[in-house]
């Protein structure tokens, strides 16, 4: 594995493991090119915690302090999501809590319903596929197989999408 992959991944560990010191985890999932496996020296770290409620307000921030993070920091929060960025010396980090109930309401509304398929979706359907997970209690991997099923009828309305453009 090249250093930059190792890299990264050790810094996403220890941001998971901060995380996991903070309360519970259903699964954290590093995306990108580290967690592809393909990182180098300008990579960043994108590393998606799943939770079934959100932490109290400055968690991330309490998480950034004790990695080494500095600023300057960005925080964007809402009922659903909760999200830092970050710098560890010269690595960028990206941290976003989501809940584990908006993902699943999401899955469902593009895999089963067939809504929003517009949006750039599938970017976030390929790092749950092939991100790296570094905590799971079986959410993550149950989200895999479904997204791996793809559905005939999303095949037909991606295709059709498409046609349309």
């Amino acid at each position: 594995m090249e250093a930059a992959t190792l890299r990264l991944r050790e810094l996403a560990q220890r941001v998971v493991d901060e995380a996991l010191a903070r309360g519970p985890l259903r699964g954290a999932l590093l995306a990108g090119s580290a967690g592809r496996g393909d990182a180098d020296e300008w990579s960043d770290i994108d590393l998606l915690l799943y939770v079934d409620e959100l932490p109290p307000e400055g968690t991330l921030e309490a998480i950034r302090i004790a990695v080494g993070g500095v600023g300057p920091v960005h925080n964007e929060r809402d009922e659903n999501y909760d999200g830092s960025d970050f710098s560890v010396g010269s690595v960028g980090v990206q941290v976003v809590y989501s809940r584990v109930s908006e993902v699943e309401r999401r899955f469902e509304q593009r895999l089963a319903e067939l809504q929003d398929l517009e949006t750039p979706w599938q970017l976030g359907a390929r790092g749950v596929l092939e991100g790296l997970v570094l905590h799971d209690d079986g959410v993550v991997e149950r989200w895999r197989k479904r997204l791996r099923e793809f559905p005939e009828p999303l095949r037909r309305a991606l295709i059709e999408l498409s046609w349309r453009r």
